[in-house]
């Protein structure tokens, strides 16, 4: 009996031992913390930075060979290394049951997503069975992965590709038509009382929020600027003027040149601001170029040498970067500038050869 009285005060003493032990480990993790330098994390971040950080791509195609290819360049790398055709990058992505699906087929991007991590491609079959047809392929690159694919109706010309990929613009039998590859709805354009020369809609632009399309007309001067949320909607602008789309990658600012009557070649580059319909001189150029995404750039192609340059608007101030296109063999044509953190060389491998 009295060592079964004693086993309660024996518990209570190991209780207390214990606390008073976790008590003063506490206190001796308090008065000796972990730290960590100020040099550890600046570290830290500067691989984060470093691993994010964006590069300046073109998306450039070939002029004056008999089957054209088109090629993703990186405009950082002066050695010229770092680029890959559009096939073999597409051909990375395919599955072996899709390359067979697809042999004899040619691909083209149409357009890309400003951050480059998206494409849509048309792919187009040459063999006699299939002659007029082609289909939409929208890849996702970050992920390596076809994310969709649609068919687009026979004997129709590749549509023009809304900023985010979704909406499509083509004619078919002398009429308009809006695709949506989201809901997967086609709706016919509605000109309304208006008398509209499309012959050359399918390479008019949209807007960067995909709301507004642009066009040029046959035989008139000036540009057609459609409401897709409006059926019938449409303005004539810049009607005084033999202008040329050029680019619309911010919301109120379309780019378009005009021809100069001198007897040259040199285009005057505007922007035009279709909220208030302002008009601003930004530079001139004679040859095939392209600009930066924020403006302060342009990279063009001359032609007469052949050089490709990188012109400072600002300053004029120009960067030779020919080298970095002569292992392309060829006439290069400026298609899209990209400023993005997409590394396309990891398509390429020992299956894929440049």
């Amino acid at each position: 009996m009295r060592f079964i009285k004693m086993i309660p005060i024996f518990v209570l003493m190991l209780f207390i031992f214990t606390f008073n032990t976790n008590k003063v480990y506490m206190l001796a993790s308090s008065q000796h913390p972990i730290t960590v330098s100020s040099q550890d994390i600046t570290t830290e971040q500067n691989v984060v930075k470093k691993s994010v950080k964006a590069e300046n791509w073109l998306l450039n195609g070939e002029e004056g060979v008999e089957n054209p290819a088109q090629f993703l360049t990186n405009l950082d790398d002066p050695t010229g290394g770092s680029y890959i055709r559009i096939e073999d990058l597409v051909d990375a992505m395919q599955t072996k049951e899709e390359k067979i699906k697809n042999r004899g087929s040619h691909v083209t991007v149409r357009k890309m997503t400003s951050d480059g991590r998206r494409m849509a491609i048309i792919r187009d079959f040459s063999t006699l069975d299939q002659v007029g047809k082609f289909k939409v392929e929208i890849y996702e690159l970050q992920a390596e992965q076809k994310e969709f694919e649609f068919q687009m109706p026979a004997n129709t010309y590749y549509p023009a590709v809304s900023p985010d990929l979704r909406k499509y613009v083509y004619t078919l039998g002398g009429k308009v038509f809006l695709y949506n590859a989201t809901s997967k709805q086609t709706t016919k354009i509605n000109w309304g009382t208006n008398k509209v020369s499309t012959k050359y809609i399918n390479d008019g632009m949209f807007s960067p929020d995909g709301s507004q399309f642009c066009f040029e007309e046959e035989g008139k001067k000036g540009l057609v600027l459609l409401d897709l949320s409006k059926a019938g909607r449409i303005q004539r602008i810049l009607t005084g003027s033999q202008a040329s789309l050029l680019q619309w990658d911010r919301k109120d600012e379309l780019m378009y040149t005009i021809p100069r009557r001198d007897g040259t070649y040199i285009n005057d580059v505007y922007s035009y601001n279709v909220r208030n319909h302002k008009k601003l001189w930004v530079t001139k150029s004679e040859d095939p170029f392209i600009f930066s995404a924020d403006h302060k750039e342009l990279l063009r192609e001359n032609y007469d040498s052949p050089e490709v340059y990188i012109v400072h608007i600002s300053n004029g101030r120009k960067k030779d970067v020919t080298s970095i296109f002569k292992k392309q063999g060829s006439l290069t044509v400026p298609i899209q500038w990209l400023h993005t953190t997409t590394n396309y060389m990891k398509f390429s491998s020992d299956k894929v050869k440049l």
